[in-house]
């Protein structure tokens, strides 16, 4: 698809779009990411891609409308996944005060039992779980690099995320 056809989509369909992702963002920028960002999103990777033949036999609206709900789904999904990371305190370099020692021994404990949890992962889990939860990568690239079906990485990324969860429960109920 060329950028002229790109544009004219986009122009045409630009207000449809933007309503979907106002309506599923629920009219608010959800982790920093906006209806725009989600509709610009959504075109970026139309270009990459192109049109699957579905979308390309005048499905296009229904197509486009569903990529950019999906998208905003997403956002909303990671924000929420981030939301129920524990609350450790922040760090701020210019004021050192700041910093919750407790709160800071905490995380970095925390951190040391995850990553020595995923040496338990198998290569496939631990590298499904690092592309797909760690750089929020595409579950068809990931499973393109593995050699397996899209389906097989969400698999793997959920025998993942179980043994890690297990093995923190573990650590909590010891405690």
């Amino acid at each position: 698809m060329g950028d002229a056809e790109l544009v004219a989509l986009y122009l045409k369909h630009r207000a449809a779009l933007w309503r979907t992702a106002q309506r599923t963002l629920n009219g608010a920028a959800v982790g920093g990411v906006s209806a725009d960002d989600v509709v610009q999103q959504v075109m970026l990777e139309l270009r990459e891609r192109g049109l699957p033949p579905a979308a390309a036999h005048g499905h296009i609206e229904a197509y486009l409308l569903r990529s950019v709900r999906s998208r905003a789904i997403d956002a909303i999904r990671r924000v929420k996944r981030f939301d129920q990371l524990p609350d450790t305190g922040s760090f701020d370099a210019a004021d050192p005060s700041a910093v919750d020692p407790l709160a800071a021994a905490e995380q970095a404990s925390f951190v040391r039992r995850c990553d020595q949890l995923l040496t338990y992962l198998t290569r496939n889990e631990r590298y499904a779980f690092e592309e797909r939860v760690k750089k929020q990568r595409p579950v068809k690239d990931v499973a393109r690099e593995l050699g397996v079906a899209p389906a097989r990485v969400s698999q793997l990324v959920r025998a993942a995320l179980r043994k890690l969860r297990d093995g923190l429960e573990e650590d909590r109920h010891a405690s």
